[in-house]
């Protein structure tokens, strides 16, 4: 029926609320009424017990088993570089100054600190720590129990160097004429020398890495 001014009487109807059909596994939601009076929904999915138990198994069994990584890690490990500073060569067979073959790691956390990434063999037997210096240089310390080698890794500008006179950039045979001709076979890319406890590694032609080990006798 139509009123005298013509415009239809409209009746609005309050808008219920949207109700979320269940998925597959899920029951149907039920109201919870609040103090206030208000409606809300709370819905018991049986899925969600197995769920995140489920998907937290998933990441610790996909999970690199050897990687692990350190929290709070300074990304210039000042420890390490404020040794360092004043410990610019390694020892062959022996190593820096302050940290040395057949220290343990505990020994090496506590002058260098906290490495900025740590590996661990599938066994666990041994290890890898990693500080990531200026200057490009990488040093790694590896082993068991205790550092049975410390490998820097780096480039022209990188001040490290060996006691005896190595330096970075240096070429294969600048090397040979400081430490002599290296014993059995060797490739064009290194020059080891296991009774001096020191190899060397080159890219391109120049001295790229320097690990120091415990020498081997005869």
């Amino acid at each position: 029926m139509t009123p005298p001014n013509g415009i239809p009487n409209v009746q609005l109807r309050q808008a219920r609320p949207a109700t979320l059909l269940p998925s597959p596994g899920e029951a149907e939601p039920k109201p919870l009424m609040t103090h206030s009076g208000k409606r809300f929904f709370r819905t018991h999915v049986t899925g969600i017990a197995t769920a995140a138990p489920l998907a937290l198994w998933l990441a610790v069994v996909t999970a690199p088993a050897c990687a692990q990584t350190p929290a709070a890690s300074n990304p210039l490990q000042m420890g390490a570089i404020r040794h360092l500073q004043s410990d610019l060569f390694l020892e062959e067979g022996a190593g820096f100054k302050r940290v040395r073959i057949g220290h343990s790691f505990q020994q090496v956390a506590q002058t260098w600190g906290s490495p900025q990434s740590m590996r661990r063999s599938l066994l666990g037997f041994s290890k890898k720590w990693q500080y990531r210096l200026n200057q490009g240089a990488v040093i790694t310390v590896a082993g068991g129990k205790r550092v049975e080698s410390i490998t820097v890794v780096g480039g022209i500008t990188t001040p490290f160097g060996t006691a005896e006179g190595a330096r970075f950039g240096m070429t294969r045979a600048q090397i040979a004429s400081i430490y002599g001709e290296a014993p059995g076979k060797q490739s064009n890319s290194s020059l080891s020398y296991p009774g001096r406890g020191v190899a060397f590694a080159f890219n391109k032609g120049l001295l790229h890495a320097i690990t120091v080990t415990a020498p081997k006798r005869g």
